[in-house]
């Protein structure tokens, strides 16, 4: 899997995972495209806003896999601070 991540500031990232399960750490309060692409260049999309904590936010993605004609999807889960 190919994860990207776009948010507020430089809060920005990418990596590639042979798993299936992947953690963001450390997530300022804002707005956050989630992007991930399988091995069959199939993609799936996700936005997630990030609430106030000071603390910074971490979340858990679970790629559910799909193929190109029924999209697979990203269970997003809160880890710490809240969304």
């Amino acid at each position: 899997y190919k994860i990207s991540w776009d948010g507020p500031g430089n809060n920005d990232g990418n990596i590639n995972t042979n798993s299936d399960k992947f953690e963001i750490v450390n997530l300022i309060p804002g707005t956050y495209a989630i992007k991930v692409v399988d091995a069959n260049w199939c993609t799936f999309s996700k936005t997630v806003t990030v609430g106030g904590s000071t603390t910074g936010v971490d979340i858990e993605l679970t790629s559910q896999n799909g193929i190109c004609e029924t999209p697979g999807g990203i269970k997003i889960k809160i880890l710490t601070g809240q969304a």
